[in-house]
């Protein structure tokens, strides 16, 4: 969740070093570990690779339907 609300928002991946944001999340879950900024920026750049790959073979399926259905 963390990397696409820093997706979306455009929120730095350092948010989670804010002491005011480490403060809200463990008043409101108690105990919980954040990830470090490293972690949510290599989470990032995979998720950008494996999504990249997918939207790419969507729009080769939808390219390849076009050319057969437009005959």
């Amino acid at each position: 969740l963390l990397v696409l609300q820093c997706a979306d928002s455009m929120w730095p991946f350092n948010m989670v070093n804010d002491k005011f944001y480490q403060m809200q999340v463990q008043m409101l879950c108690p105990g919980t570990k954040l990830p470090s900024h490293d972690t949510i920026q290599r989470d990032t750049i995979y998720l950008f690779k494996v999504m990249s790959l997918h939207v790419q073979q969507y729009f080769q399926v939808c390219f390849i339907y076009y050319l057969f259905t437009e005959i």
